[in-house]
């Protein structure tokens, strides 16, 4: 779709892709993705499923694919959240419509540059959608920490399979793109065999790291406790990355470095 729109002031031309949600086209739709400006990632405040959605496929999606790209979080059909049969059927399924608070807090929890709300049959905040995706074009975004960040995941998987202190341990090691370890442990009185892959975070190995997903029983996405931006990557790179790849396997977030949570030149 194209539509030509006057935003503060200036005329600006959109060229609009609306891409098939089906999981048929989950190969074939982010084709379209490359050179995108902005994405409005929408969803019905009819069905509560759609705003559960947003975060287990849409956000990783774009995310993985688009990582810089700043998305607003759209909810449609607002006629309906007052509409007295959309209360009955949510009301037999003991739902309710999704309110606007909670639209909110979902915009912040996916880092969205805005959260709005429309109807198509009433044009209430059809106009506001469309305003504010040019002017989040046009605004200074955040990028990524682009510096290298240790988070200790290595010397973490060393010091468990090994049972060795790090001081004991380093001596200026350097991981490969996936590190191999294993290690027995006893678990409520079992054994159990650890297989553990400690995989390189650079942006040089994104196409090659997700090769070691598959047949993962659980992630550790860890970050460091001393450093505010590698907590940030888990929500900007590793989450999305991750639930891209394997949406249903289970995931533990780890804070590293907890010695230095308190640490005067910390």
């Amino acid at each position: 779709y194209s539509a030509n729109v006057m935003v503060d002031g200036e005329s600006v031309n959109l060229d609009l892709w609306d891409t098939a949600g089906q999981e048929d086209y989950d190969r074939l739709r982010p084709l379209s993705y490359p050179k995108t400006d902005v994405f409005l990632i929408c969803y019905a405040v009819d069905d509560p499923w759609f705003l559960t959605n947003v975060l287990i496929k849409w956000y990783p999606e774009v995310r993985h694919h688009c990582p810089n790209t700043p998305i607003i979080l759209v909810g449609t059909k607002l006629d309906l959240r007052d509409n007295p049969e959309t209360l009955d059927r949510l009301k037999g399924r003991k739902q309710t419509p999704i309110t606007y608070p909670q639209g909110l807090a979902m915009a912040k929890d996916i880092g969205a540059v805005k959260y709005l709300e429309c109807s198509a049959l009433t044009g209430e905040g059809l106009k506001d959608v469309f305003n504010e995706a040019v002017r989040a074009v046009s605004c200074p975004q955040v990028k990524p920490n682009k510096r290298k960040l240790c988070v200790g995941k290595t010397s973490l998987l060393k010091c468990y399979t090994t049972d060795k202190l790090l001081d004991d341990l380093y001596n200026g090691w350097t991981a490969y793109i996936s590190d191999y370890y294993s290690g027995n442990v006893m678990v409520d009185g079992e054994s159990v065999n650890l297989d553990l892959w400690d995989t390189m975070g650079q942006e040089d190995y994104d196409r090659l790291r997700p090769l070691f997903y598959p047949k993962t029983d659980v992630f550790l996405i860890c970050y460091s406790v001393d450093n505010p931006s590698s907590f940030e990557n888990v929500r900007i790179k590793w989450y999305p990355e991750v639930r891209h790849h394997c949406p249903d396997k289970p995931i533990i977030l780890v804070g590293t470095k907890l010695d230095l949570r308190d640490n005067p030149e910390t």
